[in-house]
């Protein structure tokens, strides 16, 4: 896929992904009628790691960052953005971009949860949010497990991770604290860590 076709996708897909949410409310991402139990044991393994002044990159509906009682949410998508703001009032959030955050050492807490699929050097992302950690800071990362689960791929979805390939990648700027991989039809791996 070219940049230009993978722009031209994401574009559609947000477009009718903040339309799902404003109308069917922030819970929207997590699957309907209902969420996937897979969703679901992933907001928990989230909500378990976060702690302190909390960046969630790539908020798209804002859900994460309510449940966690507040912080900033990044997205790219300022269609995104505006969804995320009718439901999560109490969350500020900054249009940017993964590999330029506008932001120097101001977290404790960076959830970057089903991002690093999308983006075009993930590599880049992981050197920016570790920059923006305070230190000691800690990392929380979710993909899906499109290599042994069903293939889900979408458009929007630029690669596929296996656990090793992503604890490598990860240990470049992390010290890993903890691991677990969620079953079922999407499977999902989720990592925790320290900023080095």
């Amino acid at each position: 896929m070219s940049l230009k076709e993978y722009q031209e996708a994401y574009i559609t897909s947000s477009k009718l992904h903040a339309d799902n949410i404003m109308k069917n409310g922030p819970m929207a991402p997590f699957g309907l009628p209902a969420p996937q139990p897979e969703q679901l044991k992933r907001i928990d393994f989230i909500l378990s790691c976060t702690e302190g002044e909390i960046l969630d990159v790539g908020s798209d509906s804002g859900y994460m960052l309510s449940r966690c009682g507040g912080g900033v949410g990044v997205d790219i998508s300022i269609r995104r953005l505006k969804a995320a703001k009718h439901w999560s009032f109490f969350v500020t959030f900054v249009q940017a971009i993964a590999e330029n955050l506008p932001f120097t050492q101001a977290f404790d807490t960076v959830i970057a949860s089903e991002l690093l699929e999308h983006v075009l050097y993930p590599e880049v992302v992981l050197a920016e949010i570790a920059r923006v950690l305070k230190p000691n800071g800690r990392i929380v990362v979710t993909v899906p497990d499109e290599i042994h689960g069903k293939n889900h791929m979408n458009p929007e979805h630029l690669r596929r991770f296996s656990r090793s390939g992503l604890r490598k990648l990860l240990e470049q700027y992390f010290c890993i604290e903890c691991f677990e991989y969620i079953t079922g039809n999407y499977p999902v791996l989720c990592f925790c860590g320290r900023r080095n």
